[in-house]
Parts: C-alpha cells; structure tokens; sequence
C-alpha cells in the first residue's frame, strides 16, 4: 500500500537540483515526488501532515463554510419575517378600507333606492333583516 504523503509548504520556494533542474514548492498542501521529497532544503520549506490533520483540516473548512452559509439564511429568514409582518398591516389595513367601502356603498345605494322610488323604498339594511327573519320564520313554520 502506497501512502501519498501531503506535505504543508508555508510560503513559495525553488529547490535547485545538480542536474540542473528546478522545482518550485507552491503554497499549500500538495504532494511532490520522491527526489523533491530528498533535496537537502525540502524539510526547511515543507512540513509533512498526516492523514487525521487533513481530514481536522476539511471538517473545518466544511464547518467554517457551513456556519457562515447558517448565518447568512439566519439574516435572510429575520428580512422575510420582517416583510411578513408589513404585509400583515397592509392587508389589515386594505380589509377595513373594504369593509368601510361596503359600508359607503350600501348607504348610496340606500340613497339611491329613496330618490328614485321614496314610496316603496325597502333599504339594503331593511333587506339583510328581512332576510335573516325570513330564515327564522320558514325554520319554525315546519
């Protein structure tokens, strides 16, 4: 079983070899061959992680990530709470409007039927009353 062993490099470096080669080490957890693992400078630019103090290294990453993306829903959930709310006061609002509207037109419509009719004039109103008596009646008439 062959490990593919990380290794942290805390800031860039160049490692020269006699050959004439170059490697540069990047920033990062990477993972580099064995002949750039046994340059003589490597263990001054690297230092190796093992496998737990990645996954310590991704669990809290993941956990940094998870708990800003909480927050963030956090604050939109309180703005949407708070637009519920208005709109719960317009439409409070809107239904008294309608229901004073109701109001206006039943007592025009009242007007209405006395001008064009003053003899025979049964009213809106009277009209509801009479129809809730009519119910009671025919319920006790049977």
């Amino acid at each position: 079983m062959v490990i593919d062993m990380k290794y942290l490099v805390s800031k860039k470096a160049i490692l020269n070899f006699a050959d004439g080669a170059q490697v540069e080490l990047q920033p990062g957890i990477n993972s580099f061959p064995d002949e750039v693992i046994k340059h003589w400078a490597f263990s001054a630019h690297a230092q190796p992680i093992d496998e737990n103090e990645l996954k310590q290294e991704d669990l809290t990453s993941a956990s940094v990530s998870l708990e800003a993306e909480i927050e963030k829903l956090v604050a939109e959930n309180e703005d949407l709470k708070s637009q519920i709310e208005v709109k719960d006061v317009t439409i409070s609002e809107l239904n008294k409007v309608l229901e004073e509207m109701k109001t206006q037109i039943a007592v025009k419509s009242d007007e209405i039927q006395t001008r064009s009719n003053p003899e025979d004039v049964v009213t809106n109103t009277e009209k509801r009353g009479r129809a809730g008596n009519d119910k009671k009646q025919s319920s006790s008439d049977s």
